[in-house]
């Protein structure tokens, strides 16, 4: 097995970092994922124009839905089934959040994204220093690692592409 490539690597963490810092002070976990559903969108975006001849052309003038251009990305078969049903989950509890009013994310939504990735969040256990379980830490982690899995397949093809 060969190392990682050190592009694929720095590529990976800058996003991740990018990702960390749009959510950083947030103390909302509708706004956490109402931020992470865009970024997860935008790679979803980006993931069709560096696998298609012609997705840039897709994304700019079909105007897809989230739920399109996963299909589209799940159609392409190289993101794994697991995280594309954790996208799916997440794309619905955005949904019924924009639709009902005052519908606050739980936990057990967090859960219900992060169990096809055999993430239970609900079973972490408080920090030392705090009396109850940071679920905006937990949130974060959740969303940064679809993100991960996203980008474990774009990185290389906007890196083929684009150098640095």
């Amino acid at each position: 097995m060969s190392s990682p490539d050190p592009r694929l690597i720095q590529y990976i963490l800058r996003e991740i970092r990018d990702f960390e810092e749009s959510v950083k002070l947030r103390d909302d976990l509708l706004l956490i994922v109402l931020r992470s559903h865009l970024l997860i969108e935008n790679l979803l975006e980006r993931f069709i124009q560096a696998k298609l001849p012609q997705g840039k052309m897709l994304v700019d003038e079909a105007r897809l839905s989230f739920a399109q251009k996963l299909a589209v990305v799940d159609a392409i078969g190289v993101v794994e089934v697991s995280l594309v049903s954790a996208i799916r989950r997440l794309n619905a509890l955005r949904n019924m959040c924009a639709h009902k009013k005052g519908r606050e994310v739980s936990l057990r939504d967090l859960d219900s994204i992060g169990e096809p990735l055999g993430m239970n969040l609900s079973s972490a256990k408080p920090d030392p220093d705090e009396t109850v379980v940071n679920e905006i830490g937990l949130a974060a982690a959740l969303f940064s690692n679809i993100q991960q899995g996203i980008l474990n397949h774009l990185a290389p093809l906007e890196l083929g592409k684009n150098p640095e």
